[in-house]
């Protein structure tokens, strides 16, 4: 009995040590959490209004920009001959009557112009100088100013079952200044054997100038019906394996961490099918700095 004494005294000042590095440790979230105004603005910490809004399904894809094949002219010659001068590049825009080339042409043995029939951009350049060129030879390209395809690419993740041919899609090419709207034409649900992907066709129409063939882009297709949802910016979610939380404001400095689940996403806003409803406030920036401040007294102004 003495020994169990002894034992109970030694350990005493260890307990009473690791309650305090509970208490001021950074390894756990309190359920409420109380910082100061210039503690909050020292993390930067913004909040939003929540309230119920139209829900839109979307996939969004990485994209490359194409010509539709309708909309472009392929420049031929009908003559062997040689190429002397090329007066394109890949990108330039040219006027129906143009000069693109000129050939020497074996036959006529004469220099020949070729212009290009059409107003448009020249969306492929094929020879070089020097090089001679058989007849019926693809010289070049020229395509639509304004006309373009956006080939979105879906991996076996991507579920394209639910989209439908007319559907709407927002295009975002790299370099412009603007996301662009176009339909889905048509979608390839067959998975190709060498990038594993099924391709989705979406045509657009763009005034934009800067719009070019092989650029690289991003999609998002919106499909099915809008219905009124609770949705979240995502990065106001922390969390992880379906343990997710948010922190709601409840007061000028008062913060309240509340376990929430997940339903769709749509672009960067989640849905939230339990813990958060309408009209409550939740922190949208500065929340991961949050969690960690449950040590800190409310009147502390410093936010480490």
């Amino acid at each position: 009995m003495k020994n169990i004494f002894i034992w109970a005294f030694l350990l005493m000042p260890a307990m009473s040590y690791a309650h305090e590095e509970v208490a001021f440790g950074t390894g756990t979230v309190s359920d409420e959490v109380k910082v100061s105004e210039t503690a909050q603005k020292n993390i930067g910490l913004e909040t939003i209004k929540v309230k119920p809004e139209p829900f839109k399904n979307v996939i969004s894809l990485p994209c490359v920009i194409k010509n539709p094949p309708e909309n472009t002219s392929q420049i031929h010659t009908t003559y062997i001959g040689e190429v002397k001068k090329i007066f394109i590049r890949i990108g330039d825009k040219v006027t129906k009557g143009q000069p693109l080339f000129t050939l020497f042409s074996m036959k006529a043995v004469r220099d020949m112009t070729v212009v290009s029939p059409v107003d448009g951009i020249v969306s492929a350049q094929n020879v070089s100088i020097g090089q001679i060129v058989q007849m019926e030879t693809t010289l070049a390209e020229i395509s639509s100013p304004k006309y373009f395809i956006a080939e979105g690419y879906a991996y076996l993740s991507d579920d394209i079952n639910h989209i439908n041919i007319g559907d709407k899609a927002e295009i975002e090419v790299d370099g412009a200044h603007s996301k662009i709207t176009g339909k889905v034409q048509s979608f390839m649900p067959i998975v190709d054997a060498v990038t594993k992907t099924k391709s989705v066709l979406v045509e657009f129409v763009s005034n934009d100038g800067h719009i070019f063939p092989n650029m690289h882009c991003s999609m998002d297709i919106i499909y099915g019906e809008d219905k009124d949802a609770v949705t979240i910016p995502e990065k106001a979610v922390l969390g992880e394996m379906g343990n997710y939380f948010v922190f709601l404001k409840e007061g000028k400095d008062d913060f309240h961490k509340t376990p929430v689940v997940l339903g769709r996403k749509s672009g960067s806003h989640v849905e939230i099918l339990e813990g958060v409803h309408a009209d409550e406030e939740v922190v949208v920036q500065g929340n991961y700095q949050l969690q960690y401040m449950n040590a800190l007294p409310a009147d502390d102004g410093h936010g480490h």
